[in-house]
């Protein structure tokens, strides 16, 4: 069993004030993850972000997943992404990483995309979009 969510930054515009780098998503309705389940990052789209910018190295994190640690701290982190040198930017993963969910229903999701220190990337200047893959354990072809 599995489940896909497509979340975009300007989804829930109505209910929050989202950003590229951090943004909350309400669903229309609860999902329940009856069980324990993975989650994994499928596609990431950023539509504009600033090329000149030293390092294109991000983080998408999320509030569902269980923490790793990244440098010495636990952070909920979904992928580790490293941005082309073109301006757009639209990446598929074929092999992604399934990290456990912390959370057995689900009614908002927040990701945040952030550098190796932690902070908020500052250089999306467009609207950013993750493909989430929920995937039942155990693993079922």
């Amino acid at each position: 069993m599995s489940v896909r969510m497509v979340l975009r930054s300007t989804d829930s515009l109505e209910y929050f004030d989202n950003k590229p780098n951090c943004f909350r998503i309400q669903l229309n309705k609860q999902v329940q993850f009856d069980g324990y389940w993975t989650v994994a990052v499928t596609e990431f789209t950023t539509e504009s972000w600033d090329v000149n910018k030293k390092s294109s190295e991000v983080f998408i994190c999320c509030d569902i997943c269980e923490e790793t640690i990244v440098g010495g701290k636990d952070i909920p982190l979904l992928r580790r992404v490293f941005l082309g040198e073109k301006k757009e930017n639209n990446i598929i993963y074929k092999l992604p990483y399934y990290i456990p969910m912390k959370i057995g229903q689900l009614q908002q999701i927040c990701i945040y995309i952030t550098d190796r220190a932690g902070n908020l990337v500052s250089f999306l200047d467009g609207p950013v979009s993750v493909t989430l893959h929920f995937k039942k354990f155990p693993y079922v072809l």
